[in-house]
């Protein structure tokens, strides 16, 4: 007999049909059908999938997976597991490290081993994702709300400010205010971000985190407006994995910007005289900081590429040979660019992004399966949509019933009766429809699956390898973010995760997710890719 364990999870954005009784009744249904006995139920209650913060029992679920003996790990669907393809993808090859499987006991046609449940698999999780990054936006009017009022949005405050218990709102951190301001006096006063690092270090101060001050960290500090006294929300893009592009901002029509808002730290002429010599260095004045050179060609694995020794994203960097009037581009630590505190060796660019298309191709686009991959994912498309049609039922029954719900109390406020308290419920009921409306979109998007024809996946799947081949860095850098979730750099290796695999030029089969290899010298390479006529079926196929 199979042994399992079971995981479920209700979230606050779920309603009745995936709750988890109903959740655990289908699988143990699945779990009495084929012999097998469930070892530990692990659940999280009005959690979100998006991401693994906060699901303490999945975490638990995963880090015992590696002592406790068992086959399974038992899912209702793919997005009960995780509605984030990049933590499903990490989750999952943890799982399968310590001889576990996961098993979506209502989608049987991912539990194959095959390539072809892979590329399916996939397709589901980004689905999942998609429905939950839509819900986001609406959760992003609660917390606009919020920002008009200058209330704190969640996660740590910026360095000087701490947030009050009862008011929500930011007031001044002492200690760490008196770093800020002397993180200003010290550039105003010509020091390099080098100098104020080693300043602040030795003085015993920390970041908000409790780490170490790096140079990207002052960087930051001497940009925010919030020492201004201006409260802004809504600046940077949205967290990736707990990390943001603190370089990049939002449309300033996006962007909610309070004067007077919070409790100011700098003064306005200070604020001034700093941000001119900033501007001035950027310009490239010869006032500042140590200049890079900037890049004439994109970097294909930037924000994927890792350093396989502290764990640090890699950065962009060129060097010029004088001598051979040769520049090289390379990708380098950034835990060694800003802080020196790592060893890892830069890698050129060319070699190791030549050296990751090889593998996509070899192990994943290779033309030698795709008649077969095709008539494999047309007959997984039509399960799809026979799935889904029976939950768009469902959810136009429950989408009726809530709008019932609502018109009812609409007319209660019309006839005099209105209160906080019905207040608070039309506003749960509105939140349930607009819940339901996302399941019920997503739902419909599931069932145009069901059309696609053998020609268009056909057509599709050649499309994706006239793209690997051609000779444009933008094409080839959409094709690695289709594919590529990561790449890790170690001395003499590298490890590249791409969100599935189909065959290798070796032979047949379906391969893990993670592949590694040698790190070739350039003289080992193959001519570099470039343009190339491919043959394939009529353009049918739109994406």
């Amino acid at each position: 007999m199979k042994k399992a364990v079971a995981y479920a999870r209700y979230s606050s954005d779920n309603q009745s049909p995936e709750s988890i009784d109903e959740q655990l009744y289908d699988i143990r249904d699945w779990a009495a059908k084929n012999d097998c006995e469930i070892l530990k139920i692990y659940t999280d209650e009005a959690e979100t999938g998006t991401s693994d913060e906060n699901r303490d029992d999945f975490l638990n679920m995963i880090s015992e997976s590696s002592d406790m003996e068992y086959d399974y790990v038992l899912v209702h669907k793919t997005n009960r597991f995780a509605r984030n393809k990049w933590d499903a993808a990490i989750y999952k090859k943890m799982l399968r490290e310590n001889d576990k499987k996961v098993i979506y006991v209502t989608q049987p046609m991912l539990n194959e081993e095959t390539p072809e449940a892979m590329m399916l698999e996939t397709f589901f999780e980004g689905m999942d994702q998609y429905y939950s990054l839509d819900l986001a936006r609406e959760v992003m009017k609660g917390h606009k709300k919020n920002a008009r009022a200058c209330k704190h949005n969640g996660g740590l405050p910026a360095l000087g400010f701490d947030v009050d218990k009862e008011t929500q709102t930011y007031i001044l951190n002492e200690r760490e205010a008196h770093a800020v301001h002397k993180i200003f006096e010290m550039y105003d006063a010509g020091l390099s971000y080098d100098a104020i690092v080693k300043d602040l270090n030795s003085a015993g101060y920390k970041t908000k985190t409790g780490n170490l001050f790096s140079k990207n960290s002052i960087h930051d500090i001497l940009r925010n407006e919030k020492y201004l006294g201006i409260y802004t929300y809504n600046r940077r893009p949205h967290k990736v994995k707990g990390m943001r592009n603190n370089r990049k901002e939002k449309p300033a029509e996006q962007v909610i910007r309070i004067p007077g808002g919070m409790p100011q730290i700098i003064e306005q002429k200070l604020w001034d005289r700093v941000q001119a010599k900033i501007n001035g260095r950027k310009k490239g004045t010869g006032e500042g900081e140590r200049s890079r050179l900037k890049a004439t060609r994109p970097y294909l694995l930037s924000g994927k590429i890792f350093c396989g020794l502290c764990g640090a994203a890699m950065v962009g960097t060129s060097k010029n040979y004088s001598e051979k009037k040769i520049r090289y581009d390379y990708y380098m630590c950034g835990k060694r660019d800003r802080q020196h505190s790592c060893k890892l060796k830069m890698i050129r660019k060319d070699i190791i992004e030549r050296q990751v298309l090889e593998e996509l191709e070899n192990r994943y686009l290779n033309p030698k399966v795709f008649p077969q991959l095709a008539k494999e994912l047309q007959k997984g498309f039509k399960n799809l949509g026979g799935e889904s049609n029976k939950e768009i039922v469902y959810l136009k029954a429950e989408l009726a019933k809530v709008q019932v719900k609502i018109n009812n109390m609409l007319e209660l406020i019309e006839d005099g009766a209105a209160s906080k308290e019905l207040a608070a419920r039309l506003d749960q009921r509105e939140s349930e429809k607009i819940i339901l409306v996302n399941r019920l979109q997503e739902a419909e998007h599931k069932t145009k699956a069901s059309s696609f024809t053998y020609e268009m996946i056909l057509a599709y799947l050649y499309k994706e390898y006239e793209a690997l081949k051609a000779d444009d860095s933008l094409t080839t850098k959409r094709l690695l973010d289709r594919y590529l979730i990561k790449v890790f750099i170690y001395e003499e290796e590298f490890e590249a995760t791409f969100k599935l695999f189909l065959y290798t030029t070796g032979g047949g089969g379906a391969y893990p997710v993670v592949c590694r290899n040698i790190i070739k010298a350039a003289k080992e390479l193959p001519i570099p890719f470039i343009s190339a006529l491919v043959t394939y079926p009529p353009d049918q196929f739109s994406y």
